[in-house]
C-alpha cells in the first residue's frame, strides 16, 4: 500500500516515520527552519541541523547499532539540552521519551528550546506485547494529555509476541509499522506548549529499574528468548543476548542463550564455545546438555533447544523447508480429494454416505 504524506486512516493523521526522508514535509517543516532531532539514534531526521544523542557507544537503546556520527551530532541528554530558549523552530523526538529517567524534565526541555515539534513513542498497548528491554515508561495520549506511566515488569507480559511477528513477516511489518502506525504508536504533533502527565509508582524500583543490573540483564535475556520462541530471526536478537552477558557475565543461562543464537545462525564453533562457558559457570538448565550434544555432532543442526523450558526452535532455513514441505503435502492431498470427488465410485456411493451421516446424528 502506497501512502501519501500524512494521509489519514481511520485512526486519524498518519505520519510516515519509517520513511525519514518524507517526514519533514509530512510534519510541515519549512525550508530554512532550524531543526533539532533529540535522540536521533540510527536514523536521524535528514533535515535536522543538530542531532542530540546521549549514548554513541553501546547502542543498547538501538538493538546494538552504532550511531552514524557526523558534524551535526552533539553528545547530550534530552533532560539537559545545551541550547538557548527557542533556538530551534522544530524539535523532533522519535522513540526516545520512553527511555528517559524523567519524562517531565525532557518534555519541559523540548518546549524550552523549540517553538513546536513532534513526539513519537510506542503506545502503552503496544508496549505490553511488543516491548523493548530499555524502555522505562508506558506512553499514551489521554484526553489530549501526553501520559507517562511507569513500567512495572522485567519481562513483557505477552512475551514480545507481536514484535517477533512483525520482524519475521513483511506483511505484519507493513500493517503494524506503516499502515496503522498511528494506532500502534503515539504520534504527537505540538506547538507552543503541550500538556503531559507522569503516573509514578512508589515501589517502581522493586519492579523494574533499568539501572539495576539485576533487572537490566534479565530484561535483555528474556527479550531475546521471547523473540526466538515466537519466530524472530536469530540475527535480530543476537545483540540482546550479548548485552545480557556484558551486564552480567557470570550468569550461565545467558551464555546458554548466546550459544543457542549462534547455533541457529550456523556458527557451530562459536556456539560450542558459548555453551562450554555456560557449563563451566555451572549452568544447570536442561537445554545446555541437549545443545552441547547438537553442537558436537558435526554438520549443521536444524534447530536448538531454548532455555527455561521454552521448547525447540528451528533454524530459519529449516523452518522454511518444513513449511514448504507441508504446503506441498497439502497440495497433493487436495489433488487426491479433487480426483476422488470427481470419480464415478464417489458419485455412486453418495446415497450411502448420506444415510451414514443421518445415522450418526442419532
Amino acid at each position: 500500500m502506497s501512502l501519501t504524506f500524512n494521509e489519514p486512516n481511520r485512526w486519524g493523521a498518519l505520519f510516515p516515520t519509517e520513511l525519514p526522508e518524507k517526514m519533514a514535509q509530512s510534519l510541515g517543516i519549512l525550508p530554512g527552519e532550524r531543526v533539532l532531532d533529540i535522540g536521533g539514534g540510527g536514523a536521524p531526521l535528514p533535515e535536522a541541523d543538530v542531532v542530540v544523542e546521549y549514548d554513541v557507544a553501546t547502542g543498547r537503546d538501538r538493538d546494538g547499532a552504532c550511531a552514524p556520527l557526523d558534524r551535526r551530532w552533539v553528545v547530550a541528554d534530552a533532560q539537559s539540552l545545551p541550547f538557548s530558549d527557542h533556538s530551534f523552530d522544530f524539535a523532533y523526538s522519535s522513540h526516545v521519551l520512553e527511555h528517559v529517567l524523567d519524562p517531565a524534565v525532557a518534555c519541559e526541555e523540548m518546549m524550552r528550546v523549540a517553538k513546536r515539534g513532534y513526539i513519537e513513542t510506542p503506545r502503552k498497548m503496544t508496549e505490553l506485547f511488543y516491548g523493548h528491554p530499555t524502555h522505562r515508561w508506558l506512553v499514551d495520549v489521554v484526553d489530549g494529555v501526553l501520559t507517562f506511566e511507569r513500567r512495572l515488569f522485567i519481562e513483557s507480559p505477552l512475551q514480545n509476541m507481536a514484535l517477533a511477528h512483525v520482524v519475521a513477516y513483511p506483511g505484519a511489518y507493513q500493517r503494524f509499522l506503516i499502515e496503522s502506525r498511528n494506532l500502534t504508536c503515539v504520534q504527537f504533533l505540538w506547538s507552543g506548549r503541550f500538556r503531559y502527565r507522569v503516573i509514578d509508582s512508589p515501589d517502581w524500583a522493586m519492579a523494574f529499574d533499568y539501572d539495576n543490573t539485576n533487572h537490566a540483564a534479565p530484561a535483555h535475556f528474556l527479550f531475546a528468548l521471547n523473540l526466538l520462541a515466537n519466530g524472530a530471526p536469530p540475527g535480530f536478537v543476537a545483540s540482546h543476548a550479548r548485552i545480557a552477558i556484558e551486564i552480567m557475565p557470570g550468569e550461565g543461562v545467558f551464555h546458554l542463550l548466546d550459544g543457542v543464537v549462534k547455533l541457529l545462525s550456523g556458527d557451530t564453533v562459536g556456539a560450542r564455545a558459548a555453551l562450554q562457558t555456560a557449563r563451566d559457570i555451572g549452568c544447570d538448565d536442561a537445554a545446555l546438555a541437549e545443545n552441547l550434544n547438537l553442537s558436537g555432532l558435526g554438520g549443521q543442526p536444524d534447530g536448538a533447544h531454548l532455555p527455561l523450558g521454552r521448547g525447540w526452535v528451528a533454524k530459519p532455513d529449516a523452518m522454511k523447508d518444513a513449511l514448504a514441505r507441508a504446503h506441498r503435502e497439502l497440495e497433493e492431498k487436495q489433488k487426491q480429494l479433487d480426483a476422488l470427488s470427481g470419480s464415478r465410485s464417489w458419485r455412486l456411493t453418495a446415497p450411502l454416505r448420506a444415510f451414514m451421516n443421518l445415522f450418526r446424528k442419532f
